[in-house]
């Protein structure tokens, strides 16, 4: 069974929505002075909360927050998707539109862990965890990449082509990834354990860096095929809106790719159920 993403999120925003103007509607009834005299105790300070937003993608995503004050609370983020191939590989294979980059897409598969902390200012007058919230974040994630990369092997003499055949290179490795950003959102209160946390949107950008390695014994003419196919993959990701700075080296016992400090962007959204307590 496949997602369609978009009807997804749409119908997530008509709840949200839904949800949020009845809690507007609500209040509106609650007088302001009474609700300033509401002592602490009155609402739980500690929320277990599971965002099913990343599911989509397989993502496995589990928060904890813990209010400080009325205005103020801190919290953070646990993420993990087992290996597999890379989400939403379709929608950014037509963003890209390069058959180079596209095709070492294709075949990449990834794994995901990631350690998100941040601090959540509630505006609402109802506070304590409750209402209306911007969050200023930090992100660290981690990447695991296993991609086989098809690269071609020619000899050629006098112009004439004598042998031509694909051969393919196993490259491992990992990027790591420091960003920084702010998010808003609402956290409704449905029961006096239950709540819905809506993260409506929350951009971030910051630095990457990584390694890649194939192994294999490489003849010198297999070398120089693998190293001209590094060249224009190179190349390719030069024309990307966020640039990569790679190096790569290419030896008799395979090929290295190095991610330099590059820059980085990356979206947090979500719509989490939680318990307090």
């Amino acid at each position: 069974m496949r997602f369609n993403i978009y009807s997804t999120m749409k119908y997530l925003i008509l709840i949200c929505s839904s949800l949020l103007a009845m809690q507007l509607s609500f209040a509106q009834d609650v007088n302001p002075q009474q609700e300033d005299r509401m002592p602490e105790n009155t609402y739980n300070l500690n929320h277990i909360r599971w965002n099913v937003v990343p599911l989509l993608s397989g993502n496995i995503t589990l928060e904890y927050e813990r209010v400080l004050n009325k205005k103020i609370a801190v919290a953070a983020a646990v993420g993990w998707r087992p290996s597999g191939k890379m989400p939403y590989r379709s929608v950014l294979t037509d963003i890209i539109d390069d058959e180079t980059v596209n095709t070492f897409l294709q075949d990449l598969e990834t794994s995901t862990t990631s350690f998100t902390p941040e601090v959540r200012f509630y505006l609402s007058k109802r506070g304590y965890g409750n209402g209306f919230y911007i969050a200023p974040y930090m992100k660290f994630a981690k990447y695991d990449f296993n991609v086989p990369y098809a690269y071609d092997v020619t000899i050629a003499y006098q112009g004439q082509v004598l042998y031509d055949r694909q051969e393919t290179i196993l490259f491992k490795g990992d990027l790591s990834t420091f960003s920084m950003g702010l998010s808003a959102g609402f956290n409704f209160r449905l029961t006096k354990n239950i709540h819905l946390d809506w993260r409506i949107l929350g951009p971030g950008y910051g630095q990457s860096r990584g390694n890649l390695a194939g192994r294999i014994t490489l003849n010198a003419d297999e070398q120089n095929g693998l190293n001209q196919q590094l060249e224009e993959l190179q190349e390719s990701l030069d024309d990307l809106p966020l640039k990569f700075n790679v190096d790569f080296s290419v030896h008799g016992n395979g090929a290295d790719i190095k991610v330099n400090k590059s820059p980085w962007a990356n979206i947090r959204s979500g719509l989490s159920i939680g318990f307090s307590f």
